[in-house]
């Protein structure tokens, strides 16, 4: 009896202690599989994170713009006396405007609003202009002659006047202003944009509530993305409005998008959009207004567009006519795929 009690006894003992032994393990067990959870989540959002940041890049910028520039604006359309201290000045950026931007509207607008003696003279320019527009046929030939080729800009500039910056819309053009209006080329067989026309009015613009939308359910011809340091906001390219957002209020229209360099849509685009918006918000007249994006060939992205505007109610008060090239400093493109890599 006492042998078989001291088995029994040896026996309960290593039970025992097979026991405890799991006890232990049983919380290592479960920190070590919380550890790998945990890592694999941080994983998982780091990921996610990297994907998603081109995506949540272009309205976190905007809503930086609004922020950053209204100052900058009002002191513009004040100096242009565009502006009175109640008037609201509308943003709508796909990116950080700088200074630069802002004194290339004082150096752009000296043929519509820059003073009131330059106003005057503008005027009676204007007028003159209108007076003597072309017929139809005779504008279709020189929209043959100035938008075929890509003018020649002086490097640090982003736009060049085109046709001593007088746009050349036909007599009918200047005349169909009852109410606002805009219009979308279809795209082309290559799936690129074309021209696009507005009768631009206040009552044709966004609501104060309405706000830009991110726009990447739309991928342009040309779009191949790639960051950069020496960029603004980092990222080359935007898809940039043919007919601005705080124009027309258009977000993701595929027709009226696309791809464009950081430099030409904030430098070059941006400052005309916003003279434009602060005109008409402001006198509640009516613009005239097209884009012609510059093809050549088969390329798939634009090599810039052209930009016409003209007042109707004051005879040219606003007007211009200049070329914005799709580049951008420190970058060679590729155009006719979108393709880039930094200068050499």
């Amino acid at each position: 009896m006492e042998i078989w009690y001291d088995k029994r006894q040896i026996f309960s003992e290593r039970e025992v202690l097979l026991v405890v032994g799991r006890n232990q393990n049983g919380p290592k067990d479960k920190r070590l599989f919380a550890m790998l959870v945990l890592a694999g989540l941080i994983l998982f959002l780091w990921v996610g994170n990297r994907m998603a940041e081109e995506r949540l890049a272009e309205p976190v910028e905007v809503a930086k713009e609004v922020s950053r520039t209204s100052s900058i604006y009002q002191e513009i359309l004040e100096d242009h006396q565009l502006a009175s201290e109640s008037s609201r000045v509308r943003q709508a950026d796909e990116g950080n405007k700088n200074d630069q931007a802002s004194s290339s509207i004082e150096d752009s607008s000296g043929n519509g609003a820059s003073s009131s003696s330059e106003s005057e003279s503008s005027g009676d320019s204007a007028s003159e202009s209108q007076q003597g527009a072309p017929s139809l046929e005779e504008a279709e030939d020189l929209g043959q002659l100035y938008h075929q080729n890509p003018p020649s800009v002086p490097g640090g500039q982003a736009y060049v006047e085109v046709n001593d910056n007088v746009p050349i819309f036909s007599d009918a053009d200047l005349t169909d202003v009852e109410e606002a209006w805009e219009r979308y080329s279809p795209l082309d067989d290559l799936g690129r944009v074309s021209e696009a026309n507005a009768l631009l009015g206040a009552d044709l613009m966004p609501a104060e509530s309405e706000q830009r939308e991110a726009l990447t359910a739309i991928t342009p011809t040309g779009w191949q993305q790639n960051r950069y340091d020496i960029v603004s906001a980092g990222w080359l390219y935007n898809r940039s409005h043919l007919i601005g957002f705080q124009l027309t209020g258009q977000q993701d229209n595929l027709l009226n998008l696309m791809t464009g360099t950081r430099y030409f849509n904030v430098e070059g685009m941006l400052p005309f959009e916003n003279y434009v918006a602060a005109y008409v918000e402001d006198s509640e007249n009516h613009v005239r207004y097209r884009i012609t994006p510059l093809f050549m060939g088969d390329e798939l992205l634009a090599r810039g567009i052209f930009m016409e505007a003209y007042s109707i109610e004051d005879d040219g008060e606003l007007q211009f006519h200049v070329y914005i090239p799709n580049v951008q400093p420190g970058i060679e493109i590729d155009y006719s795929d979108g393709s880039n890599q930094l200068a050499v």
